[in-house]
C-alpha cells in the first residue's frame, strides 16, 4: 500500500509520476519499484509510474524522459488547441547536437539549430493538468508556413483556427522575419481574414 506522502504526490500529478519528479519530492526509486512489485502502481514506460485507476499522461511522461524536448508540429497543435485531430505520434523538437536514442516508435524527433530551438517556447498544461513545454501558437504557424510541402489537413485546420482570431500578430511577424517568411504570413493573413 502506498504511503500518504507518495499518494499525495501521485494525486498532485493526476496519477502519473515520473521518477525524476518523484525524486524532486523526496521519493526514491526503490520506493516506487517496491510499490510496482507489490502491484500498487503500474509502469507504462521506463522511468514512469501510474496509479492503477489512472491513465498515463503521455505528454508529461515523455517530457520527463526527454527533458530537452519541446513538443512541436501536430503535438503542439493538440496542446495549443489548434487541431481536433489526435495524432498517434508525439512530435518533439531537440537542439542540434542532442544525442539520444529514440527507440520508442511513438516519437517523431526533429533536430533544429540551437538559435531557433528556444524561439517561442512556453509551458502549457496537458489535458490531464500537468505542465509541459511546447511552442506557442505563433511559432507553430510559422513552422507550418516554412514547410515546402503542401499543408496537411491538420496544418490547414491550425492555419484557419489561428488566422480567424490571431492572438499576437506582432510576435507572428517577428518570428516570420527571423525565418524570412514575411510574405507567406501576409498572404495567409489576407486569405483567412
Amino acid at each position: 500500500m502506498l504511503s500518504d506522502k507518495v499518494m499525495q504526490v501521485f494525486e498532485q500529478y493526476n496519477g502519473t509520476l515520473p521518477v525524476k519528479v518523484a525524486q524532486a519530492h523526496g521519493i526514491d526509486k526503490d520506493t516506487l519499484r517496491k510499490a510496482f512489485d507489490r502491484g500498487d502502481i503500474e509502469r507504462p514506460r521506463r522511468g514512469v509510474y501510474v496509479l492503477p485507476d489512472a491513465l498515463e499522461d503521455e505528454y508529461f511522461s515523455l517530457q520527463s524522459i526527454y527533458t530537452k524536448g519541446i513538443f512541436s508540429d501536430l503535438s503542439a497543435f493538440e496542446l495549443q488547441n489548434l487541431s481536433t485531430v489526435l495524432s498517434s505520434y508525439f512530435y518533439i523538437t531537440f537542439p542540434q547536437g542532442y544525442n539520444k536514442n529514440f527507440s520508442q516508435t511513438d516519437i517523431r524527433a526533429k533536430i533544429v539549430p540551437k538559435d531557433e530551438y528556444l524561439l517561442g517556447v512556453e509551458t502549457v498544461m496537458t489535458p490531464e493538468g500537468n505542465p509541459v513545454k511546447t511552442y506557442n501558437k505563433e511559432r507553430i504557424i510559422v513552422d507550418v508556413l516554412r514547410k515546402t510541402t503542401f499543408p496537411t489537413y491538420e496544418e490547414k485546420e491550425a492555419l484557419y483556427d489561428y488566422f480567424s482570431a490571431p492572438e499576437d500578430l506582432d510576435r507572428l511577424y517577428d518570428y516570420a522575419k527571423f525565418f524570412g517568411i514575411e510574405t507567406q504570413v501576409e498572404q495567409m493573413e489576407v486569405r483567412y481574414a
